[in-house]
This record gives structure tokens, C-alpha cells and sequence, in this order.
């Protein structure tokens, strides 16, 4: 009789727990390697998004002062009569002295206005971009600069570099008549009071124009990088290698100007050693934890393991925190009563963990309710003190009397909601506050359900839109008209309050519309505050059960819709 081959249970576990082992290693090499990957592009990730808000920072920095020079240049009166011939010199030294001024108030420590005179050869500015040493230089260059902006030659109406003494500028030149306003941005002082960030200590950061480079030349051709090396991000962003460098460079095609940050390769070796590292160290102590497991499964330990784990699973299900079936094991009864205390002060934590939650959505609701803009209050009283001197007692009556409501609003007990009418009365009162403060023809038109008088809403759902409808169009031409109409829809079986606003101004721009119609996690931003706000708020207060939506009409003028769940009866 054939006897069956007989094998060693110990022998086939030793091999199943080497081909663990090297499996294990093959995978910790593999995510070692995914893991660095990731890493330096994470690195890399968060360097472009820190560029991109700082060239948008640039940018914005740039139009502001292409606003200004256009705004001088085209409509102030005071430039407009210095520009002109017939008037006499007494008449013009008003506006000389108010046109310096406006410039004097309006000029940074990194940009400075000045304006020429063609027919008497005179340049004006104030000089805070001049260093203390070389200051005739300056002078002699921003001298130059105002008589080049008369000739027909001159380039008007676009930004262009130019190199001043020691300081290379991009400079805008606008004129009218026999006056020129040339604005002068310094890229090395604007630079150097706002760092351009880089993703190591060894990067080398550069400037550079359509047709040159500007700053960190010689440490470019160090690194063999060139301007065309840089130049390829024209239009915007290029990232490529270059020899040994990572080579990354935005570019801002309306200005003409680019920022090129080169990194040594050799920079990002520690994100990569640091993930091989705390790899092999990670395999290191899996493979002790397997010997462990090994030499414990060898000792008959086992039955322990699962008699501990069936009776977890019970405590689990039942939450019956008794022991109702005590092991024979005296270690295993000890784990088992560990286990049922474990499991009590787990509950008890939980307990503790959604009273602290209740107790933090209660902070949030009363910061997001309470969190008001200062300076509203400030005009407020100003123009309490304007009527006053007006001697204006009527009008001054009824703005004390809607602004102590609306105070009284704003601190009541920082309750979660208000009845419907309640809120609605605190709009006529901010309302009040609004029209008597303002010559603007600005209208207020509400239409609410029947029957909805005393649902609850959120306080102030409505304030943040009227006030950015009264504050964003300033209805000079027109009167503006401020819609509510509340009104209540049905959604799978379920009844919603529906607010529908709308105006009929210019309605929202393109990136506050971008912002104010995502889902927004809670933060203490200052941008959009009313709005997020109130989205924080709707958050807490209905999860998920809710929703908005914002946009402009095709006819001009903003809407928004927010949709409440109803009490159900």
C-alpha cells in the first residue's frame, strides 16, 4: 500500500513566509519609489501654485497702475488743464499742486508717476524709487525719459522695459496736449519687498523681458540655461530640464515680462532618499513583526488570538460591554475585561466627541453671524454726525431708530433662526439705513409666500446681497431696483423655502461668480465674508439639505437663489 508523501508543515511555512518577506520588499521598493514621485511633484505642485498667486499678485499690481495713469491721463481735470495752452500761469498752479498730490498719495516705494510739461521742459515726481547714492544719474535718466514721451516716436498706452541708471523699469506712457504721465515700476524694488518664491535655498530666480534677460545672468549661463530656455513659457507656464536644471518660468505676455526660477536636480535627491530611507526602515520593522508573528504562531498562541478576536466581534455587535462567556484563559480573561473597558470608555469618548461637535457648530454659528465689517458702523455714524450739523433732526431720527433695530438684530442670542417676518422686517431696517445714507434712486421689493411668515430662516440670509447691490451699482443712471420673491417648491417629496433675489445692476464679476458657487469647507477668509458666511452658517445648520446658485441674467443684473428645507408639519 502506497503511503502518501509526507511533508513539514514547519519547511512549506518557512517558504510562505519568505516569499512574504521578499514579495513585501518588492512592494516597499515600489512604493518607495511612487512615494518619492509623489513627493517632489507635491513639492513642485505647491512651488506653481505659490507662483501663480504671486505673478497674479504682479499682474494685478501692474493693471492697478495702468488704471491710474489711463484715469489721470484721460479725465482728471487737473492734468486736462496743465495739458492745455490758453490758460494762464496763476490759473494753473491749482491744478499743478492738486495733480502732485493725487500722484504724491497714490505712488509706492516700488512705482512712481510722473508727469512732463513739452512746452516749458519741466518733469514732475516725487523721487522715493532714487537710492541714496547716484541720485543725478536718476535725475539726468527720469529727464530723459519725460522729453522721449513728446516725440512721435514715443511708445503710448503699453508697457515697455527700459533700462533707468542702475534699475531696470517697465514703464507706461500716456499723454494729452502738451503734458505726458509716464508711470515707472521698479522690478528690482518691487521684487525685493515681495520675494519671489522658489522650491529650494539653491534655486537661481531671474526676470527677463521678450529680448533679455534682467536679473541672475551670469548665474544662469552657470547653470547653461539661456533666455530662449525661458522664453518658451511665453503665453504662460513652461516647465522643462535643462542641463541638470529643472527649469521653470511664467511669463505675463501683456507686460512683456517673466519671472524663470532654475533648480539643480540634485535639490529634490533628499525628498527622494528621505521616502528610500523611511522605506527601509518601515521593511525593517515589518520583518521583525513578521519573525514575531512567526515564533508566536509557533508557541500555539493562536486559539487566544481568535477567542479575543470573536469575543471583540461580539462587543461590536451586541454593545453589551458584560462578560457573558469568560475564557478558561487567565491572560485571555484579563484581555477580555480590558476589552469590555476599552470598549466603555470608547463610547464614553464618543459621547464626549458629539457634545464637543454640537458644542463647536454653536461657536461657528455664532462667529459667522456676529463676524461684521467694522467700517459699516463707522459710516453709520459719520452720517449721524452729518445730520447733526445739517441740522436734518427728522431724517437723523429715522436712522436711529433703524440702526438701533438692526443692532439689536445683530446681538439678539445668536440663535440658530429667526421667523421669516422677523428677518424680513430687519431688511426694511437695513434698508432705512441704506437710503438714508445715500442719494442713489435704489428700490426694495419683496414678495413673500403666504403662510410663510413664521417659518424659521437663518438670520441675515438676505443683508449680504442688498448690500452688494446697493454697494456695486452706483445708479446714476438708472434707479436700482433690489427683487426678493419667497415663494415654495417641492423636491422629492420634501417642501423648500425658495428665495429668489435679483437686481437689474451689472451683476457679478466672473471671479467673484467662480468663487461664491463652490461648496466651501470652514475657513476664516475675509473675501466674499457676507456670503461665505452665510454658506458656513446653511452648512451647520442643514448639512447637505440645501442648495444655492448665483448668476447674472442675460437682460444685466445678479441673481440668487437659495433653496431651505421647510419644518415638516
Amino acid at each position: 500500500m502506497n503511503m502518501p508523501r509526507s511533508f513539514s508543515v514547519r519547511k512549506h511555512t518557512n517558504r510562505v513566509f519568505l516569499a512574504i518577506i521578499l514579495v513585501f520588499g518588492a512592494a516597499s521598493l515600489v512604493y518607495s519609489g511612487l512615494m518619492s514621485f509623489y513627493s517632489v511633484k507635491s513639492s513642485l505642485s505647491d512651488f506653481s501654485v505659490s507662483m501663480q498667486d504671486y505673478m497674479a499678485a504682479l499682474s494685478s499690481g501692474l493693471r492697478a497702475e495702468s488704471s491710474f495713469n489711463q484715469t489721470i491721463a484721460a479725465s482728471d481735470p487737473n492734468f486736462a488743464l496743465l495739458s492745455t495752452s490758453g490758460a494762464s500761469e496763476a490759473s494753473r498752479l491749482p491744478s499743478l499742486y492738486n495733480l502732485r498730490q493725487i500722484i504724491y498719495y497714490h505712488d509706492s516705494t516700488y512705482c512712481v508717476n510722473m508727469f512732463s510739461d513739452s512746452k516749458k521742459d519741466e518733469v514732475y515726481y516725487f523721487p522715493t524709487l532714487f537710492p541714496s547714492e547716484n541720485l543725478q544719474s536718476y535725475r539726468a535718466a527720469y529727464h530723459s525719459i519725460g522729453r522721449e514721451a513728446h516725440e512721435d516716436s514715443a511708445v503710448l498706452g503699453r508697457w515697455f522695459h527700459e533700462k533707468v541708471a542702475d534699475d531696470d523699469y517697465l514703464i507706461l506712457q500716456n499723454k494729452k496736449g502738451r503734458l505726458s504721465l509716464c508711470t515707472l515700476f521698479s522690478l528690482q524694488k518691487y521684487t525685493s519687498q515681495h520675494p519671489i518664491p522658489s522650491p529650494s535655498d539653491n534655486s537661481v530666480v531671474s526676470i527677463f523681458s521678450s529680448d533679455r534677460l534682467i536679473t541672475s545672468k551670469a548665474a544662469l549661463e552657470s547653470c547653461n540655461v539661456g533666455l530662449m530656455d525661458l522664453h518658451n513659457s511665453a503665453g504662460g507656464t513652461h516647465m522643462s530640464i535643462c542641463s541638470g536644471s529643472l527649469v521653470i518660468s511664467y511669463y505675463l505676455e501683456e507686460y512683456q515680462t517673466g519671472i524663470g526660477v532654475v533648480t539643480p536636480l540634485s535639490e529634490f535627491l533628499p525628498l527622494v532618499s528621505e521616502r528610500f530611507l523611511l522605506s527601509a526602515v518601515f521593511l525593517t520593522l515589518t520583518v521583525l513583526m513578521f519573525v514575531s508573528f512567526y515564533t508566536i504562531s509557533n508557541r500555539m498562541l493562536l486559539l487566544p488570538i481568535v477567542e479575543i478576536y470573536d469575543f471583540s466581534r461580539e462587543i461590536e455587535k451586541t454593545h453589551d460591554y458584560s462578560i457573558s462567556k469568560p475564557s478558561r484563559i487567565k491572560e485571555v480573561q484579563k484581555t477580555q475585561e480590558a476589552l469590555v473597558s476599552l470598549a466603555k470608555t470608547i463610547s464614553e469618548l464618543e459621547t464626549v466627541r458629539r457634545a464637543e461637535e454640537e458644542e463647536k457648530s454653536h461657536v461657528l454659528l455664532q462667529y459667522y453671524q456676529l463676524q461684521t465689517k467694522s467700517h459699516f458702523f463707522i459710516n453709520c455714524l459719520k452720517s449721524l454726525y452729518g445730520m447733526l450739523e445739517n441740522r436734518q433732526t427728522d431724517k437723523m431720527k429715522l436712522m436711529i431708530i433703524a440702526f438701533s433695530n438692526h443692532l439689536r438684530y445683530l446681538f439678539h442670542d445668536n440663535i440658530s433662526t429667526v421667523p421669516l417676518s422677523r428677518e424680513l422686517q430687519e431688511i426694511e431696517d437695513y434698508y432705512q439705513i441704506l437710503s438714508l445714507d445715500s442719494e442713489k434712486i435704489f428700490l426694495l421689493d419683496v414678495d413673500a409666500g403666504e403662510g410663510l411668515e413664521d417659518c424659521p430662516v437663518p438670520p441675515l440670509i438676505i443683508q449680504s446681497f442688498l448690500e452688494n447691490s446697493f454697494k456695486y451699482n452706483d445708479g446714476k443712471k438708472n434707479m436700482v431696483i433690489f427683487s426678493v420673491k419667497i415663494s415654495t417648491v417641492k423636491e422629492n417629496g420634501a417642501a423648500y423655502m425658495c428665495i429668489h433675489m435679483q437686481d437689474n445692476g451689472r451683476g457679478y464679476p466672473k471671479d467673484v461668480l467662480d468663487a461664491i458657487n463652490r461648496r466651501v469647507k470652514y475657513s476664516f477668509e475675509e473675501g466674499h465674508v457676507g456670503i461665505s458666511n452665510l454658506k458656513y452658517r446653511l452648512s451647520i445648520l442643514y448639512k447637505d439639505d440645501y442648495s444655492f446658485a448665483f448668476y447674472n441674467l442675460p437682460s444685466g443684473g445678479a441673481c440668487s437663489i437659495i433653496s431651505i428645507p421647510l419644518p415638516r408639519p
